[in-house]
């Protein structure tokens, strides 16, 4: 699910910035990109209330096994907990497709795909971590993958301003963006 509605949330600001980006309206290209950013935190809030409050409850609606529940409850919470890495990544990465910058968000998500891939060995095996680990190796490659992508965006996509000032809702951006993102 955090996935699901990270990417899309992204698909429906990559349009909406790519529209707006070829009618070269800047102030709507900046108020769709902040837009963007509000949704990304207020979806993360949405995910870290339920890991906190709703991962062993949720697990247990699958299972009776008390070592499942154990497990995967670590695993959601974990996951949950910490996905503004995934949901932020989603956001930063539509930014550089929506200004032509493809090849970085690539670069972005490979990174974060090694990353992820090498601390899993680590953690699951010579750390010993089990599934936590599988979990933290997770959104660690997950925030590498935020990182590179919002290094990227600030420091190359001159066609949006990343001045916090855009950082509000508005209901009309939002609709359109979820109008196609859904």
């Amino acid at each position: 699910l955090i996935i699901a509605i990270g990417v899309g949330t992204g698909v429906g600001l990559n349009a909406l910035l790519s529209k707006s980006l070829g009618e070269r309206n800047k102030e709507k290209v900046n108020s769709v990109a902040g837009n963007g950013i509000f949704l990304a935190l207020v979806i993360f809030a949405v995910f870290l209330i339920f890991g906190l409050f709703g991962s062993k409850w949720f697990i247990s609606l699958f299972t009776n096994d008390s070592q499942v529940i154990s497990m995967g409850a670590s695993y959601l919470m974990i996951c949950t907990c910490l996905s503004l890495g995934a949901i932020g990544f989603s956001i930063y990465e539509r930014f550089l497709q929506a200004t032509g910058k493809t090849m970085y968000s690539t670069i972005a998500q490979i990174s974060g795909a090694v990353i992820n891939i090498v601390f899993d060995y680590i953690f699951i095996f010579p750390l010993n971590m089990g599934v936590a680990g599988a979990a933290w190796a997770t959104v660690l490659g997950q925030f590498v993958s935020l990182i590179i992508a919002m290094i990227l965006h600030y420091s190359l996509n001159k066609e949006i301003n990343g001045n916090i000032k855009y950082i509000r809702p508005n209901k009309d951006i939002i609709k359109g963006i979820y109008s196609i993102g859904i």
